[in-house]
Protein backbone atom coordinates (compact mmCIF):
# COMPACT_ATOMS: atom_id res chain seq x y z
CA UNK A 1 0.00 0.00 0.00
CA UNK A 2 2.81 2.44 0.96
CA UNK A 3 3.94 1.43 -2.60
CA UNK A 4 1.14 2.68 -4.27
CA UNK A 5 0.37 5.45 -2.21
CA UNK A 6 3.77 6.55 -2.76
CA UNK A 7 3.77 5.94 -6.90
CA UNK A 8 -0.15 7.71 -7.10
CA UNK A 9 0.86 11.03 -5.37
CA UNK A 10 3.94 10.85 -7.40
CA UNK A 11 2.20 10.97 -10.58
CA UNK A 12 -0.45 13.54 -10.00
CA UNK A 13 2.32 15.70 -8.21
CA UNK A 14 3.92 15.26 -11.64
CA UNK A 15 1.05 16.11 -14.00
CA UNK A 16 0.67 19.37 -11.15
CA UNK A 17 3.89 20.19 -12.10
CA UNK A 18 3.70 19.86 -15.42
CA UNK A 19 0.90 21.53 -15.77
CA UNK A 20 2.34 24.79 -15.00
CA UNK A 21 5.57 24.01 -17.40
CA UNK A 22 3.80 22.92 -20.47
CA UNK A 23 0.99 25.97 -20.38
CA UNK A 24 4.06 27.99 -21.84
CA UNK A 25 4.48 25.46 -24.38
CA UNK A 26 0.90 25.38 -26.17
CA UNK A 27 0.72 29.06 -25.35
CA UNK A 28 3.71 30.46 -26.82
CA UNK A 29 1.92 31.23 -30.16
CA UNK A 30 -0.42 33.59 -28.38
CA UNK A 31 1.89 34.94 -26.31
CA UNK A 32 4.51 35.48 -28.82
CA UNK A 33 3.14 38.57 -30.51
CA UNK A 34 1.72 40.20 -27.09
CA UNK A 35 5.17 40.45 -25.55
CA UNK A 36 7.64 40.45 -29.04
CA UNK A 37 5.61 42.75 -31.32
CA UNK A 38 7.10 42.75 -34.59
CA UNK A 39 5.73 43.80 -38.16
CA UNK A 40 7.61 40.70 -39.33
CA UNK A 41 6.02 37.87 -38.35
CA UNK A 42 9.65 35.91 -38.10
CA UNK A 43 10.96 37.94 -35.83
CA UNK A 44 8.05 37.82 -33.53
CA UNK A 45 8.21 33.82 -34.30
CA UNK A 46 11.89 33.82 -33.78
CA UNK A 47 11.68 35.65 -30.64
CA UNK A 48 8.56 33.47 -28.79
CA UNK A 49 10.92 30.34 -29.47
CA UNK A 50 13.56 32.12 -27.99
CA UNK A 51 11.80 33.03 -24.73
CA UNK A 52 10.79 29.15 -24.97
CA UNK A 53 14.63 27.96 -24.75
CA UNK A 54 15.13 30.51 -21.68
CA UNK A 55 13.29 27.65 -20.67
CA UNK A 56 16.20 25.21 -20.76
CA UNK A 57 18.99 27.94 -19.57
CA UNK A 58 18.80 27.21 -16.04
CA UNK A 59 18.53 23.44 -16.00
CA UNK A 60 21.93 22.38 -15.31
CA UNK A 61 21.79 24.97 -12.47
CA UNK A 62 18.57 23.40 -11.46
CA UNK A 63 19.80 20.24 -11.28
CA UNK A 64 23.40 20.68 -9.48
CA UNK A 65 21.54 22.83 -6.53
CA UNK A 66 18.53 19.94 -6.51
CA UNK A 67 20.58 17.10 -7.31
CA UNK A 68 22.76 17.65 -4.75
CA UNK A 69 20.01 18.35 -2.34
CA UNK A 70 18.05 15.16 -3.52
CA UNK A 71 21.68 12.80 -2.87
CA UNK A 72 21.84 14.14 0.50
CA UNK A 73 18.77 14.72 2.08
CA UNK A 74 16.35 13.23 0.14
CA UNK A 75 14.28 12.70 -2.65
CA UNK A 76 10.77 13.52 -1.39
CA UNK A 77 11.58 16.72 0.24
CA UNK A 78 13.56 18.48 -2.75
CA UNK A 79 10.45 17.43 -4.76
CA UNK A 80 8.10 19.02 -2.41
CA UNK A 81 10.27 22.05 -2.72
CA UNK A 82 10.91 22.16 -6.32
CA UNK A 83 6.81 22.35 -7.65
CA UNK A 84 6.30 25.30 -5.15
CA UNK A 85 9.61 26.62 -7.05
CA UNK A 86 7.52 26.14 -10.30
CA UNK A 87 4.20 27.84 -9.15
CA UNK A 88 5.55 31.14 -8.33
CA UNK A 89 6.46 32.40 -11.84
CA UNK A 90 3.27 30.66 -13.26
CA UNK A 91 1.08 32.92 -11.39
CA UNK A 92 3.88 35.83 -12.61
CA UNK A 93 3.35 35.07 -16.10
CA UNK A 94 -0.14 35.37 -15.59
CA UNK A 95 -0.61 38.70 -14.22
CA UNK A 96 2.15 40.68 -16.02
CA UNK A 97 1.77 43.13 -18.29
CA UNK A 98 2.02 42.59 -22.01
CA UNK A 99 4.50 44.78 -24.34
CA UNK A 100 1.91 47.11 -24.99
CA UNK A 101 1.48 48.47 -21.21
CA UNK A 102 4.77 48.93 -19.89
CA UNK A 103 7.27 48.10 -23.11
CA UNK A 104 10.52 46.72 -22.59
CA UNK A 105 10.17 45.42 -19.33
CA UNK A 106 7.17 42.45 -20.28
CA UNK A 107 9.45 40.13 -22.25
CA UNK A 108 12.08 41.14 -19.61
CA UNK A 109 9.67 39.83 -16.71
CA UNK A 110 8.84 36.78 -19.20
CA UNK A 111 12.18 35.78 -19.34
CA UNK A 112 12.87 35.75 -15.76
CA UNK A 113 10.09 33.98 -14.95
CA UNK A 114 10.66 30.84 -17.70
CA UNK A 115 14.71 31.17 -16.28
CA UNK A 116 13.25 30.57 -12.86
CA UNK A 117 10.60 27.66 -14.15
CA UNK A 118 13.58 26.29 -16.10
CA UNK A 119 15.65 26.09 -12.65
CA UNK A 120 12.90 24.25 -11.09
CA UNK A 121 12.29 21.71 -13.73
CA UNK A 122 16.30 20.86 -14.01
CA UNK A 123 15.61 19.13 -10.67
CA UNK A 124 11.68 18.08 -10.68
CA UNK A 125 11.45 15.53 -13.53
CA UNK A 126 14.13 14.02 -12.66
CA UNK A 127 13.74 13.60 -9.24
CA UNK A 128 10.23 12.04 -9.68
CA UNK A 129 11.57 10.16 -12.44
CA UNK A 130 13.95 8.62 -10.11
CA UNK A 131 11.14 8.83 -6.87
CA UNK A 132 9.11 6.37 -9.02
CA UNK A 133 11.82 3.96 -10.45
CA UNK A 134 13.08 3.91 -6.53
CA UNK A 135 9.99 2.70 -5.37
CA UNK A 136 8.56 0.44 -8.50
CA UNK A 137 8.21 -3.01 -8.01
CA UNK A 138 11.43 -4.28 -9.99
CA UNK A 139 9.19 -7.09 -12.57
CA UNK A 140 7.11 -4.11 -13.93
CA UNK A 141 10.37 -1.09 -13.50
CA UNK A 142 9.80 0.27 -17.54
CA UNK A 143 6.44 0.43 -16.51
CA UNK A 144 6.44 2.32 -13.50
CA UNK A 145 8.93 4.67 -15.61
CA UNK A 146 6.12 5.01 -17.84
CA UNK A 147 4.18 6.79 -15.38
CA UNK A 148 5.88 9.43 -14.74
CA UNK A 149 5.31 10.26 -18.41
CA UNK A 150 1.61 9.49 -18.36
CA UNK A 151 1.34 12.31 -15.36
CA UNK A 152 3.48 14.59 -17.27
CA UNK A 153 0.67 14.23 -20.60
CA UNK A 154 -2.03 14.52 -17.72
CA UNK A 155 -0.80 17.96 -16.51
CA UNK A 156 -0.41 18.98 -20.36
CA UNK A 157 -4.19 17.54 -21.19
CA UNK A 158 -5.57 19.94 -18.16
CA UNK A 159 -3.47 22.57 -19.89
CA UNK A 160 -4.24 22.79 -23.11
CA UNK A 161 -8.11 21.91 -22.34
CA UNK A 162 -8.42 24.80 -19.91
CA UNK A 163 -6.57 26.73 -22.62
CA UNK A 164 -8.83 25.61 -25.76
CA UNK A 165 -11.53 26.70 -23.12
CA UNK A 166 -9.62 30.21 -22.34
CA UNK A 167 -9.12 30.71 -25.97
CA UNK A 168 -13.04 29.75 -27.04
CA UNK A 169 -15.11 31.42 -24.72
CA UNK A 170 -13.48 34.37 -22.96
CA UNK A 171 -11.63 37.44 -24.28
CA UNK A 172 -8.38 36.60 -25.97
CA UNK A 173 -7.01 39.88 -24.47
CA UNK A 174 -6.67 38.13 -21.17
CA UNK A 175 -8.48 34.54 -21.52
CA UNK A 176 -5.17 33.53 -21.83
CA UNK A 177 -3.86 34.51 -17.95
CA UNK A 178 -6.75 32.23 -16.49
CA UNK A 179 -4.99 28.99 -17.40
CA UNK A 180 -1.71 30.61 -15.74
CA UNK A 181 -3.68 31.82 -12.27
CA UNK A 182 -5.23 28.08 -12.06
CA UNK A 183 -1.86 26.66 -12.43
CA UNK A 184 -0.56 28.37 -8.53
CA UNK A 185 -3.45 26.02 -6.75
CA UNK A 186 -2.17 23.13 -8.57
CA UNK A 187 1.10 23.70 -7.04
CA UNK A 188 -0.03 23.86 -3.63
CA UNK A 189 -1.66 20.66 -4.17
CA UNK A 190 1.51 18.75 -5.04
CA UNK A 191 3.88 20.39 -2.25
CA UNK A 192 0.86 19.05 0.37
CA UNK A 193 0.77 15.37 -2.20
CA UNK A 194 4.85 15.20 -1.55
CA UNK A 195 5.20 15.72 1.85
CA UNK A 196 2.63 13.29 2.77
CA UNK A 197 4.98 10.29 0.98
CA UNK A 198 7.77 7.86 1.56
CA UNK A 199 11.05 8.54 1.12
CA UNK A 200 12.56 5.77 -1.01
CA UNK A 201 13.82 2.65 0.00
CA UNK A 202 17.19 3.05 -1.96
CA UNK A 203 17.43 5.79 -0.24
CA UNK A 204 17.46 5.22 3.17
CA UNK A 205 18.86 1.97 2.81
CA UNK A 206 21.96 4.06 1.24
CA UNK A 207 21.81 6.38 4.50
CA UNK A 208 21.91 4.04 6.92
CA UNK A 209 25.33 2.74 5.10
CA UNK A 210 26.76 6.22 5.26
CA UNK A 211 27.24 6.12 1.56
CA UNK A 212 26.44 9.43 0.50
CA UNK A 213 29.73 11.50 -0.48
CA UNK A 214 30.04 15.01 0.67
CA UNK A 215 29.78 16.18 -3.69
CA UNK A 216 27.70 13.72 -5.02
CA UNK A 217 28.38 15.59 -8.62
CA UNK A 218 32.13 15.88 -8.56
CA UNK A 219 31.99 12.22 -7.35
CA UNK A 220 30.04 11.60 -10.73
CA UNK A 221 32.27 13.95 -12.93
CA UNK A 222 35.50 11.85 -11.71
CA UNK A 223 34.45 8.78 -12.25
CA UNK A 224 31.50 8.09 -14.31
CA UNK A 225 31.44 11.45 -16.69
CA UNK A 226 31.29 9.27 -19.87
CA UNK A 227 27.59 8.35 -17.65
CA UNK A 228 27.05 11.89 -17.81
CA UNK A 229 27.66 12.51 -22.04
CA UNK A 230 25.72 9.01 -22.88
CA UNK A 231 22.84 10.23 -20.82
CA UNK A 232 22.68 13.71 -23.01
CA UNK A 233 22.50 11.49 -25.87
CA UNK A 234 19.56 9.73 -24.66
CA UNK A 235 18.37 12.43 -24.26
CA UNK A 236 18.75 13.96 -27.03
CA UNK A 237 16.69 10.98 -29.04
CA UNK A 238 13.87 10.97 -26.14
CA UNK A 239 12.90 15.25 -26.00
CA UNK A 240 13.26 16.20 -29.77
CA UNK A 241 10.57 14.54 -30.67
CA UNK A 242 7.96 15.98 -27.89
CA UNK A 243 9.62 19.38 -28.53
CA UNK A 244 8.76 18.96 -32.37
CA UNK A 245 5.09 17.76 -31.97
CA UNK A 246 4.27 20.09 -29.56
CA UNK A 247 5.85 23.34 -30.13
CA UNK A 248 7.16 23.49 -33.23
CA UNK A 249 3.97 21.37 -35.37
CA UNK A 250 1.42 23.69 -33.59
CA UNK A 251 3.59 26.75 -34.91
CA UNK A 252 3.72 25.44 -38.26
CA UNK A 253 -0.20 24.43 -38.13
CA UNK A 254 -0.97 28.46 -36.88
CA UNK A 255 1.44 30.92 -38.50
CA UNK A 256 2.02 29.13 -41.59
CA UNK A 257 -0.92 27.39 -42.48
CA UNK A 258 -3.17 29.76 -40.81
CA UNK A 259 -4.77 26.98 -38.52
CA UNK A 260 -7.02 28.54 -35.75
CA UNK A 261 -5.45 28.79 -32.11
CA UNK A 262 -9.00 26.47 -30.63
CA UNK A 263 -8.18 23.67 -33.73
CA UNK A 264 -4.57 23.76 -32.91
CA UNK A 265 -4.44 23.22 -29.58
CA UNK A 266 -7.06 20.43 -30.26
CA UNK A 267 -4.93 18.34 -32.43
CA UNK A 268 -1.93 18.67 -29.29
CA UNK A 269 -4.98 17.34 -26.70
CA UNK A 270 -5.40 14.36 -29.20
CA UNK A 271 -1.49 13.96 -29.27
CA UNK A 272 -1.15 14.04 -25.40
CA UNK A 273 -3.89 11.51 -25.19
CA UNK A 274 -2.64 8.87 -27.54
CA UNK A 275 0.49 9.29 -25.43
CA UNK A 276 -1.23 7.74 -21.76
CA UNK A 277 -2.11 4.63 -23.60
CA UNK A 278 1.56 4.27 -25.53
CA UNK A 279 3.32 5.46 -22.63
CA UNK A 280 2.10 2.06 -20.14
CA UNK A 281 1.98 -0.27 -23.60
CA UNK A 282 5.38 0.48 -24.41
CA UNK A 283 6.97 0.19 -20.55
CA UNK A 284 4.76 -3.29 -20.53
CA UNK A 285 6.62 -4.12 -23.45
CA UNK A 286 9.94 -3.15 -22.34
CA UNK A 287 9.23 -5.42 -19.38
CA UNK A 288 8.83 -8.06 -21.54
CA UNK A 289 11.39 -7.64 -24.29
CA UNK A 290 13.72 -5.28 -22.57
CA UNK A 291 14.47 -1.44 -22.68
CA UNK A 292 17.09 -1.20 -25.27
CA UNK A 293 15.68 -3.27 -27.46
CA UNK A 294 12.24 -1.24 -27.73
CA UNK A 295 14.31 1.94 -27.90
CA UNK A 296 16.52 0.90 -30.42
CA UNK A 297 13.65 -0.33 -32.77
CA UNK A 298 11.55 3.05 -32.11
CA UNK A 299 15.05 5.27 -32.49
CA UNK A 300 15.65 3.05 -36.02
CA UNK A 301 12.20 3.40 -37.19
CA UNK A 302 12.12 7.41 -36.41
CA UNK A 303 15.51 7.62 -38.35
CA UNK A 304 14.36 5.66 -41.73
CA UNK A 305 10.51 7.24 -41.66
CA UNK A 306 11.16 10.95 -40.38
CA UNK A 307 12.01 12.57 -43.86
CA UNK A 308 9.41 10.40 -45.71
CA UNK A 309 6.96 12.43 -42.93
CA UNK A 310 7.59 15.40 -43.59
CA UNK A 311 8.08 15.15 -47.09
CA UNK A 312 4.33 14.07 -47.03
CA UNK A 313 3.84 17.48 -45.33
CA UNK A 314 5.55 19.05 -48.21
CA UNK A 315 3.81 17.42 -51.04
CA UNK A 316 0.22 17.80 -49.13
CA UNK A 317 0.72 20.69 -46.48
CA UNK A 318 -2.72 20.26 -44.92
CA UNK A 319 -3.71 20.00 -40.81
CA UNK A 320 -5.01 16.35 -41.79
CA UNK A 321 -1.64 15.62 -42.71
CA UNK A 322 -0.05 17.42 -39.97
CA UNK A 323 -2.30 15.18 -37.53
CA UNK A 324 -1.26 12.01 -39.36
CA UNK A 325 2.69 12.62 -39.10
CA UNK A 326 2.37 13.61 -35.39
CA UNK A 327 0.31 10.62 -34.69
CA UNK A 328 3.27 8.22 -36.38
CA UNK A 329 6.11 10.27 -34.56
CA UNK A 330 4.47 10.30 -31.60
CA UNK A 331 4.49 6.34 -31.46
CA UNK A 332 8.14 6.35 -32.12
CA UNK A 333 8.60 8.79 -29.42
CA UNK A 334 6.77 6.88 -26.54
CA UNK A 335 8.87 3.94 -27.36
CA UNK A 336 11.46 5.76 -26.84
CA UNK A 337 10.91 7.53 -23.79
CA UNK A 338 8.33 5.08 -22.05
CA UNK A 339 11.63 2.80 -20.77
CA UNK A 340 14.34 5.61 -20.95
CA UNK A 341 14.82 6.25 -17.01
CA UNK A 342 15.60 2.55 -16.76
CA UNK A 343 18.72 2.72 -18.39
CA UNK A 344 19.86 5.61 -17.68
CA UNK A 345 19.24 5.85 -13.68
CA UNK A 346 21.09 2.27 -13.64
CA UNK A 347 24.62 4.10 -15.20
CA UNK A 348 24.27 5.88 -11.68
CA UNK A 349 24.69 4.74 -7.74
CA UNK A 350 21.90 5.61 -5.11
CA UNK A 351 24.29 7.72 -3.37
CA UNK A 352 25.03 9.77 -6.46
CA UNK A 353 22.05 9.18 -9.06
CA UNK A 354 19.93 12.32 -8.43
CA UNK A 355 22.76 14.65 -9.09
CA UNK A 356 24.36 12.26 -12.08
CA UNK A 357 20.92 11.75 -13.60
CA UNK A 358 19.44 15.36 -13.34
CA UNK A 359 22.76 17.07 -14.77
CA UNK A 360 23.12 15.18 -17.63
CA UNK A 361 19.73 14.70 -18.41
CA UNK A 362 19.33 18.88 -17.80
CA UNK A 363 22.43 19.33 -20.14
CA UNK A 364 21.18 17.24 -22.93
CA UNK A 365 17.65 18.81 -22.38
CA UNK A 366 19.04 22.36 -23.01
CA UNK A 367 21.14 21.71 -25.77
CA UNK A 368 18.35 19.69 -28.14
CA UNK A 369 14.94 20.15 -26.55
CA UNK A 370 15.58 23.64 -25.73
CA UNK A 371 16.74 25.02 -29.12
CA UNK A 372 14.90 23.02 -31.43
CA UNK A 373 12.02 25.13 -31.46
CA UNK A 374 14.35 27.92 -32.32
CA UNK A 375 16.63 25.96 -34.75
CA UNK A 376 13.63 25.13 -36.73
CA UNK A 377 12.13 27.81 -37.20
CA UNK A 378 15.80 29.68 -38.15
CA UNK A 379 16.16 26.92 -40.09
CA UNK A 380 12.91 26.83 -41.99
CA UNK A 381 13.73 30.66 -43.24
CA UNK A 382 16.41 29.18 -44.93
CA UNK A 383 16.10 25.58 -46.41
CA UNK A 384 12.32 25.02 -45.25
CA UNK A 385 10.39 23.46 -42.53
CA UNK A 386 10.53 20.05 -44.10
CA UNK A 387 14.43 20.07 -43.86
CA UNK A 388 14.87 21.57 -40.81
CA UNK A 389 12.54 19.47 -38.83
CA UNK A 390 13.50 16.31 -40.11
CA UNK A 391 17.47 17.01 -40.35
CA UNK A 392 17.07 17.99 -36.25
CA UNK A 393 14.69 14.97 -35.61
CA UNK A 394 17.37 12.45 -37.42
CA UNK A 395 20.00 13.82 -35.88
CA UNK A 396 18.61 13.42 -32.00
CA UNK A 397 17.62 9.71 -32.86
CA UNK A 398 21.33 8.77 -34.43
CA UNK A 399 22.04 10.22 -31.21
CA UNK A 400 19.77 8.44 -29.14
CA UNK A 401 21.55 5.06 -30.61
CA UNK A 402 25.12 5.95 -29.75
CA UNK A 403 23.98 6.85 -25.64
CA UNK A 404 22.02 3.39 -25.45
CA UNK A 405 24.27 1.00 -27.29
CA UNK A 406 27.34 2.37 -24.95
CA UNK A 407 25.74 2.98 -21.83
CA UNK A 408 26.01 -0.84 -20.76
CA UNK A 409 29.84 -0.28 -20.90
CA UNK A 410 30.11 2.00 -17.66
CA UNK A 411 30.96 0.85 -14.96
CA UNK A 412 28.77 2.25 -11.79
CA UNK A 413 30.43 3.61 -8.77
CA UNK A 414 30.36 1.77 -5.37
CA UNK A 415 29.74 -1.71 -7.58
CA UNK A 416 32.35 -4.90 -8.08
CA UNK A 417 32.69 -5.54 -11.79
CA UNK A 418 30.82 -9.00 -11.06
CA UNK A 419 27.76 -7.04 -9.83
CA UNK A 420 27.40 -5.11 -13.13
CA UNK A 421 24.37 -6.12 -15.28
CA UNK A 422 23.49 -4.92 -18.65
CA UNK A 423 20.76 -2.00 -18.65
CA UNK A 424 17.75 -4.73 -20.05
CA UNK A 425 18.51 -7.29 -17.38
CA UNK A 426 15.79 -5.82 -14.72
CA UNK A 427 18.03 -6.18 -11.43
CA UNK A 428 16.68 -6.41 -8.07
CA UNK A 429 17.97 -3.24 -7.29
CA UNK A 430 18.31 -0.20 -8.96
CA UNK A 431 21.89 0.19 -7.50
CA UNK A 432 23.87 -0.91 -4.88
CA UNK A 433 22.65 0.87 -1.42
Amino acid sequence: MNRFRSVVTAVIGTALEYYDYTLYAHFVVILSPLFFPSDNLFITRLLGMFSFTMGFVMRPAGAIVFGHLGDRWGRRRVLATSIILMSVPTLVIGILPTYAQIGILAPIGLMLCRLVQSFSVGGESIGANIFLLEHAQKKYICTYNSLLNVGIAFGGIMATTLGIICSTYLDPGWGWRIPFIVGTSFGWIGFYLRLRTDETPDFIRSQKLRKSPNWPLLEVMRNNSLGVLYTICICAGVMTPFQILYVSMPDFLHNILHVSQTRVLMHSVLIISLTVVLFPSMGLLADKWGAKKIMNYSLIAMIVFTYPLFLLIEAQASALTVLFVQVVVTVFGAGVAAPCGVIVARMFPTQARYSGFAFGWSIGALIFAGTEPFITVLLANLIGYTNASALFLTFSAVLGLIGIKFAKNIAVIGEQKDQIQEPDNIPQKLAPA
